[in-house]
């Protein structure tokens, strides 16, 4: 790696470790990398474990190129460095300006980079001085919205672009690209004065909640749960279960999600919540949720009884079947038979069961049952 440029063509290195992190240190970054998406304040917080991980003097997500660079999500000890870059060397950066032209996905060394231009100001007087003059670069995410990725270390004997660094920045990047493409689908939605929350993805009653039981978000499955379901109700703001056994073990669970066990972890759990002159009891999912501003949980709650078919258009851009073929697929997940399918499409035997192959083999499954169970799954 050291003198130039690598693919990261493998990303399945975290399926076979990292030698120098390891996977629960791997795990706390990428977590960290999502959270930031949703909270964009947190981008400091994913830089500096990444920061911290390796061992480099600065690491950081660098959005923009040439002038517009901002480096406000640059984790770097040295606050002096950062000021009088931002002042005063972020016109000689010669280093990143080659960044601005490479392709995205491509990971150079800092050792290449510094070489083309090792005598300019920007490297004797800021690089070497702040112990910047190697490290890993890559960028992320190309034009019209350009982040790179720079983790920035010392000249050393043993290069920093490694086998071993740059296969987790390897690892790292493509949860790096889906965490910046959230942050701008949610920033676009939001200057367009939309209210977004996660919560809202979701077809199943979906509620956030705070450990003294107030509900502070619902969706609309949720809002309707809770205005007629005779299980679960608010009462002044909180939410509480008919039956007294699952709500004592509802409250339980929230306490675990959302203020954390007796080791302090933040643990997710479910349990059945019986329901008056219903068969099946509903099916409670208590999830810690992350938030800087109060601690929360996600409680999404599942009817077994109620179908959570996907539309067809859904099925038909997932699995890039046609439109004869998803109208089979969504007919055989009701339950129907092939004789009745061709019957209802005025379709013969012989067309239907070709469209049940194509269908099978566009789905990679192989009978009736598997198909249902997999168009029931997707649905959030």
């Amino acid at each position: 790696m050291a003198g130039g440029p690598q693919s990261y063509s493998q990303l399945d290195t975290l399926s076979v470790g990292v030698a120098m992190v390891t996977v629960e240190q791997f795990s706390r970054i990428v977590t960290a990398v999502h959270a930031a998406a949703v909270e964009p304040d947190r981008w400091l917080d994913a830089m500096s474990l990444v920061r911290t991980t390796l061992g480099s003097t600065g690491s950081g997500v660098i959005s923009g190129d040439g002038s517009a660079r901002d480096i406000k999500c640059c984790s770097v000890p040295d606050t002096e460095a950062l000021v009088v870059y931002r002042d005063y060397y972020r016109q000689f950066d010669y280093v990143l300006d080659a960044m601005d032209t490479s392709a995205v996905g491509l990971v150079h060394s800092g050792d290449a980079l510094v070489a083309l231009n090792p005598r300019s100001e920007f490297n004797v007087d800021w690089m070497r001085r702040y112990a910047m003059d190697d490290g890993l670069f890559v960028r992320v995410t190309d034009r019209p919205h350009p982040n790179c990725l720079v983790i920035a270390a010392p000249q050393a004997d043993e290069p920093f672009a490694d086998t071993d660094n740059v296969r987790f920045v390897n690892a790292l990047v493509p949860h790096l690209q889906h965490a910046l493409h959230a942050q701008r689908t949610l920033a676009d939605l939001q200057q367009r004065h939309l209210t977004v929350h996660p919560v809202d993805c979701l077809s199943a009653a979906a509620l956030v909640v705070t450990p003294d039981l107030r509900v502070i978000c619902a969706n609309f499955a949720g809002e309707s749960l809770l205005r007629d379901s005779t299980a679960v109700f608010v009462r002044r703001g909180r939410v509480h279960l008919t039956a007294p056994a699952a709500d004592t073990e509802f409250r339980r669970a929230l306490a675990d999600a959302t203020l954390g066990t007796d080791s302090g972890a933040r643990t997710g759990d479910c349990l059945q919540v019986p329901r008056p002159g219903a068969r099946r009891a509903l099916i409670m999912h208590v999830s810690p949720l992350q938030s800087r501003e109060r601690p929360a949980a996600l409680v999404v709650i599942v009817d077994p009884d109620a179908r959570r078919e996907p539309p067809k258009h859904l099925v038909r851009r997932l699995f890039s079947l046609t439109n004869t073929e998803a109208e089979v697929a969504m007919r055989m997940s009701s339950g129907a038979s092939l004789a009745t399918v061709a019957d209802e499409m005025s379709l013969s035997l012989a067309t239907v069961k070709t469209h049940v192959q194509h269908v099978y083999d566009k789905t990679d499954t192989h009978r009736q049952a598997e198909l249902v169970r997999l168009l029931l799954a997707i649905m959030p």
